[in-house]
C-alpha cells in the first residue's frame, strides 16, 4: 500500500453541511476500498490567486491516507465526477528521507550556540540569537574586527568616476 495526499478545494459559497456531505462522499469510498485515513486538515479558508469556475475563494481538505496503488484509478473517477470539488490534486507520497547534516558550517551558524535568557516577572523565556558570535563583542568592536582598513600609499587619491565620463568612454570602445 502507498501513501497519497489529496488536497481538494470546496467553493466557499457552500454551507458547511452541503461541503460535509462532499467529506462524507470521499473518506468512507477511501475505507470502503480498503484503504486508512492517516491524516485529515481543513477546512482552511483561502482566497484563489485566480477565480476557478468564476470562484475567488474557497474551502481547502487535505487528507493523507494509505491505499493500494490499483484502487486509485476508482478515486480520481469519483472525485472528478463531484460536482461540488472545483479542483483537486492527487500526490503519491515517497517516505522520508534523513537528510544528512552538512559537514561544512556556515557563516551564519556560528553564533547558533548562543542562547541568553530573559527573565520577565516570573517566567523565564530562552532563545537563541541566528547573529550572535561565539565571544560576546559589542556591535561596535565587532565591526572593528569584521571591517579591515584600507591604507593606500601616500600621494594616491581616488578619483570619482562621473556617469559622463564611463559613457564618453564606452562610446569610444563601441565606434573602434
Amino acid at each position: 500500500m502507498k501513501i497519497y495526499e489529496l488536497t481538494y478545494i470546496i467553493p466557499s459559497d457552500i454551507d458547511a453541511a452541503e461541503s460535509e456531505a462532499v467529506i462524507q462522499k470521499i473518506e468512507p469510498f477511501i475505507q470502503e476500498n480498503e484503504g486508512s485515513i492517516l491524516k485529515r486538515e481543513g477546512p482552511i479558508s483561502k482566497v484563489l490567486a485566480y477565480p476557478i469556475e468564476s470562484k475567488g475563494s474557497g474551502f481547502f481538505y487535505i487528507l493523507e491516507f494509505q491505499m493500494d496503488p490499483e484502487k486509485i484509478s476508482a478515486l480520481k473517477e469519483k472525485i472528478e465526477k463531484e460536482p461540488k470539488i472545483i479542483r483537486h490534486m492527487l500526490l503519491s507520497k515517497k517516505p522520508g528521507r534523513k537528510i544528512k547534516e552538512n559537514k561544512r558550517k556556515s557563516k551564519f551558524a556560528v553564533g547558533l550556540e548562543t542562547q541568553k535568557s530573559i527573565v520577565l516577572g516570573e517566567d523565564e523565556f530562552s532563545f537563541v540569537s541566528p547573529f550572535a558570535s561565539k565571544s560576546e563583542n559589542t556591535p561596535a568592536e565587532e565591526k572593528k574586527e569584521d571591517i579591515p582598513a584600507e591604507k593606500k600609499p601616500d600621494g594616491e587619491k581616488q578619483e570619482k568616476v562621473e556617469l559622463k565620463d564611463i559613457e564618453k568612454k564606452l562610446d569610444e570602445l563601441l565606434n573602434e
